[in-house]
């Protein structure tokens, strides 16, 4: 890990390289802010509607452009933690066609995964309340990297939560998990040197400027599940530290704002809003 402080601007990095948001707010309520933005937009702005109408963001081919839709993006009501059906995928691929990494062989090795809270809804949707009704607790064990913004995974659980007396457990490796995602490759097959396209390869190295952000990330979106109505005492968040306890520790003992942010998260008298103490460290 550097630990010399933040690195420098990226050459030639434009607008879609800079971080934005989500302005002291869960990245889950910003992402929410913007989609009801742009759907009160897209149904009272015709110019706003055209605009949309004419965007076509870069493809491989002709086929996914002819497959475009970009109305059904703002439309689509699929939450990150559902687990897709066959009918949905359909929709999901008719709003974003499918890119490959290499459009020369269309070959994609990246592993693509679920999360466990995704899969927990998934279970607890599939059995019906003679069976809901007897479970007490669950633990859910995020030892991989998951699609789509796993750390608001979470909020698929409240309704549960709210009907059940239920109280879930979410460990979360900070080796293999947390630590992994990296702000200018969102998704796995980014991190892949993209055959005949002029991007950096993926740094051997964690900078440190990235490290408050994700956990923070983690932290906060757990801290919003009170305000998103997560009884209170259903759901508490332990960031793992194994298999390697003692680097994990060092990182923290570097990095002053990670510390500082899991500190605040601590602190039982912080605010009577958040249950801060459902939030812990294993390291």
């Amino acid at each position: 890990m550097k630990a010399e402080g933040p690195r420098a601007p990226v050459q030639g990095a434009g607008l879609c390289l800079e971080r934005h948001g989500p302005y002291g707010e869960a990245p889950s309520v910003y992402r929410g802010f913007v989609k009801d933005v742009l759907e009160s937009a897209w149904t009272q702005d015709d110019s706003f509607r055209n605009l949309v109408a004419d965007f076509t963001p870069p493809m491989f081919s002709t086929d996914h452009i002819d497959k475009w839709s970009p109305f059904e993006v703002i439309k689509s009501h699929i939450n990150p933690w559902t687990i897709p059906s066959d009918s949905q995928m359909d929709a999901l691929e008719a709003a974003v066609p499918i890119e490959f990494s290499c459009p020369r062989t269309r070959d994609d090795r990246s592993i693509y995964r679920f999360s466990a809270a995704a899969a927990a809804v998934y279970f607890l949707q599939s059995i019906p309340h003679s069976l809901r009704k007897h479970l007490r607790k669950i633990i859910l064990n995020e030892d991989y990297e998951a699609v789509l913004y796993p750390q608001e995974h979470a909020r698929g659980l409240i309704p549960f939560c709210q009907q059940y007396p239920i109280q879930v457990e979410r460990r979360v490796s900070l080796r293999n998990v947390v630590f992994q995602e990296d702000m200018f490759y969102k998704h796995p097959d980014e991190r892949c040197w993209r055959n005949q396209v002029a991007t950096r390869r993926t740094p051997c190295v964690m900078n440190s400027d990235q490290i408050t952000a994700k956990v923070a990330t983690w932290i906060t979106e757990a801290l919003a599940l009170d305000q998103e109505g997560m009884p209170p005492g259903s759901f508490s968040l332990l960031l793992d530290g194994d298999p390697c306890p003692d680097l994990c520790s060092r990182i923290f003992k570097v990095n002053r704002p990670a510390r500082c942010c899991l500190a605040a998260s601590l602190d039982r008298n912080y605010s009577e809003r958040y249950c801060w103490r459902n939030i812990y460290c294993a390291l």
